[in-house]
């Protein structure tokens, strides 16, 4: 039998194992000890926006001064020149042309000059390199040049801002694009609304009045007798003509009055009444298309009264040619304070046409502010209509 085998069952015999194979098998089972730990990498963080952005921007500016740089170079070398001359030209160029565009109403072109000059400077600032041995006094020059650029910029833009009417367009094109839609949505065969129009401007003044060799003035009296008192009564005319013939002549004179002494005038104060030689100039004129006559103004006169309604007259005018205009006075007559109102239209006949019209009468306001006037006791003595003003106010 060979050795090492059960000798009942013929089979290799299972011996004990000895002490060195039981140490090792020991090793072999024992769990690793002290084994490093895989730990996965962190996630790296994103970087910063904000340097990104001041990166991008400051490579923006500098891509655009090196461009900047490189066309005043051509111009420079085109010229026979230095690039400091052509930036000056830039500048000065850009800044006559705002302007001139602001005069002839194309306010959005002059902006984008203004726009254009600021940016100009902007680049112009911060391409300075400044100062090598002052590298703190550098930076904060060329930020408060940067800074400067964009405010001037600014400022322009304000004033062009401000001083655009509200009524205008920023471009003429506007308009024209205005006129094409209102040509194309008027209807055709059709006269424009425009066709009549009256102004009236009346400017305040005082008597007596230098009329020149040859010239006629026309006065209206402001006397209930002269104004002929019925209110739809207008077949006699209320103007008074002034002629001179040969030579110059002052009104009023002695055969319209007299001036009234210091002691009247003195009198008068005294009594609570302030006489002034106060009087209005007016101006009535045509600037429509088409011819008027019978020219019909209701003027309302009224006292110094509270609650007084007054008195309506009609006032006859001559016709009025297109372009046309009629000059009058207007001059009170009584001792008494009045009041003329102008209304808001007037009845008038344009020539060609069947029916009288009744159109908007416009005030030209300048040195007066409306349509009211107001009118001192007479400051002198006429010789017709002084005493007995007698107006029958309602």
């Amino acid at each position: 039998m060979p050795p090492g085998e059960d000798p009942e069952l013929g089979q290799p015999k299972n011996n004990p194992p000895n002490r060195k194979q039981r140490r090792a098998a020991m090793f072999e089972n024992r769990p690793p000890q002290n084994e490093p730990k895989i730990v996965p990498p962190a996630a790296s963080p994103d970087p910063p926006k904000i340097p990104i952005f001041i990166s991008k921007v400051r490579s923006t500016l500098a891509a655009a001064s090196a461009r900047l740089g490189s066309i005043n170079e051509a111009i420079a070398r085109k010229f026979n020149t230095n690039r400091e001359i052509v930036f000056r030209f830039e500048v000065g160029g850009l800044s006559a042309l705002g302007f001139t565009l602001m005069q002839i109403g194309e306010w959005a072109a002059a902006v984008a000059c203004w726009v254009l000059v600021g940016a100009v400077l902007f680049i112009k600032a911060l391409a300075w390199k400044g100062i090598s041995e002052r590298k703190r006094l550098t930076v904060f020059l060329r930020a408060i040049s940067s800074v400067g650029a964009l405010g001037l910029s600014v400022l322009l833009i304000m004033v062009t801002t401000l001083r655009k009417p509200e009524t205008e367009p920023w471009t003429n094109l506007q308009k024209l694009h205005k006129a094409a839609a209102i040509a194309e949505n008027q209807p055709a065969n059709t006269q424009p609304v425009d066709n009549v129009a009256v102004y009236l401007e009346c400017q305040w003044g005082q008597y007596p009045i230098k009329i020149p060799p040859g010239a006629t003035i026309h006065v209206m009296r402001l006397h209930p007798a002269l104004l002929k008192g019925s209110p739809s009564f207008g077949a006699i005319g209320v103007f008074h003509d002034v002629i001179a013939t040969n030579e110059a002549v002052t009104w009023p004179s002695k055969p319209d009055g007299a001036w009234p002494s210091r002691a009247e005038s003195m009198e008068s104060l005294k009594k609570g009444v302030t006489q002034a030689p106060f009087m209005f100039k007016c101006d009535l004129s045509s600037f429509g298309k088409s011819a008027v006559e019978d020219i019909s103004i209701p003027m309302l006169v009224r006292p110094n009264q509270a609650g007084a309604k007054g008195r309506v007259y009609q006032v006859v005018f001559d016709p009025l040619l297109t372009g046309s205009h009629f000059p009058f006075y207007v001059v009170n007559y009584c001792q008494e304070q009045i009041y003329v109102t102008w209304p808001d239209s007037l009845r008038v006949h344009v020539l060609g046409e069947d029916a009288y019209r009744t159109v908007p009468l416009k005030m030209i306001k300048r040195d007066w502010p409306g349509n009211l006037m107001i009118f001192m006791p007479a400051g002198f003595k006429w010789n017709t209509g002084t005493q007995g003003c007698n107006w029958g106010w309602e």
